[in-house]
């Protein structure tokens, strides 16, 4: 037997988790407005940043005691990069009406993919020339 032979089985595992070792970003709240805006922090790579601020309406969230510009984001170092470069996460604000408005569209998209599989017609749709499948598997909410 090894000198491991001796040793006393321990659980590795800490806490109840079972999705492995999470880390909860921080912040400091009262630089937060969560009555008017949702955050989210959202990593520094590739195109990502660009997409979600310039194409979309989530607004990069600045530190108010730090110059305005590059460096005075809220960011955190979360891993590292394809070639091993530092991985940020940044985070950013949208208003709560413009998040609870794409939650929304979103939840459409979602209701009418639901109902075109369990075989219901959408609305607006000409239903003499809809595909119907010879066998359908019929899908019914629980």
């Amino acid at each position: 037997m090894g000198r491991n032979a001796d040793m006393k089985n321990e659980r590795r595992r800490r806490s109840n988790n079972l999705s492995g070792s999470r880390r909860r970003l921080h912040v400091d709240e009262s630089l937060l407005d969560r009555e008017k805006y949702e955050y989210r922090w959202i990593n520094d790579e590739a195109e990502r940043i660009h997409s979600l601020t310039v194409n979309d309406d989530w607004d990069i969230v600045s530190d108010r005691e730090k110059a305005t510009g590059t460096g005075s984001e809220l960011a955190s170092q979360v891993g590292s990069g394809a070639k091993g470069s530092p991985l940020r996460a940044i985070l950013v604000r949208k208003p709560k009406e413009y998040h609870d408005a794409d939650k929304a569209d979103q939840q459409r998209l979602i209701d009418a993919q639901e109902d075109a599989l369990k075989g219901n017609v959408p609305e607006g749709a000409d239903a003499e020339n809809l595909y119907q499948p010879k066998t359908q598997t019929t899908i019914s909410r629980g």
